[in-house]
């Protein structure tokens, strides 16, 4: 699964009082057969969602961003 633009990690862990329904983080599933993978521009938001588990990527430009949709 992946969980796009996740730079506002408290809307993912925090309950507004408003929110009825919980907070969104409920509702990301666990298995040992998968993964989630977050993708922010936030490096804060990053480290609070995985710990260490951090993956840097740096601009790309366009030849290398046609060879990853390719």
């Amino acid at each position: 699964m992946i969980v796009d633009n996740t730079d506002n990690f408290e809307m993912f862990y925090y309950d507004d009082d408003d929110n009825k329904s919980g907070t969104l983080s409920e509702y990301l599933l666990f298995s040992t057969l998968g993964v989630i993978l977050f993708t922010t521009w936030d490096h804060k938001a990053a480290i609070r969602y995985t710990g260490s588990n951090v993956v840097n990527i740096n601009k790309m430009d366009d030849r290398e961003s046609r060879e990853l949709l390719q």
